[in-house]
């Protein structure tokens, strides 16, 4: 059995945290956050053979599925479009699956700003709790512009 146990994002530019409020990139401070933190958030599709689960906030969206045939994890990360309206040239991707000691490190991307992005990877066999990370960096056009980060994190578990 799996299960998604949350999902979280962080958008920072220039050190500074900021968010999504209707469809516009604003300073953090200005108002009351309003992105999914932990515990879980997002909708759940149950399938015998491949579960999965698809989430969002005002930064992004994303989803998990496994097959339980192959043992294989998959995932996918769609940047939201008040974002990527902000970022200016490539986007710097990457990504990686942590579980216990474990490191599965994900194919690095640079990529345009609208780019679907996603991973796979087999062996899947221990229970256990895994968590699965995604980093982007990018230049972006915020006065005076400057240096992005977007910061995407879901947990989910084997039983």
């Amino acid at each position: 059995m799996i299960l998604i146990l949350g999902f979280s994002t962080k958008l920072t530019l220039d050190g500074e945290e900021y968010v999504v409020v209707d469809d516009q990139v604003v300073p953090a401070g200005e108002v009351s956050p309003q992105d999914s933190k932990f515990p879980p958030s997002g909708f759940h599709t149950f399938d015998r053979q491949n579960p999965a689960w698809l989430f969002s906030d005002t930064n992004g969206s994303g989803g998990e599925q496994m097959r339980y045939s192959n043992n294989r994890e998959m995932w996918g990360y769609q940047i939201s479009p008040a974002v990527q309206r902000i970022i200016v040239g490539n986007v710097s991707q990457n990504a990686d699956r942590y579980h216990g000691h474990d490191i599965k490190h994900y194919a690095h991307h640079d990529v345009g700003a609208l780019y679907f992005h996603h991973g796979s990877s087999g062996r899947i066999e221990s229970v256990g709790t895994y968590a699965t990370t995604f980093r982007a960096t990018f230049r972006h056009n915020v006065e005076p512009g400057g240096n992005g980060v977007l910061s995407a994190q879901w947990n989910w578990q084997r039983r």
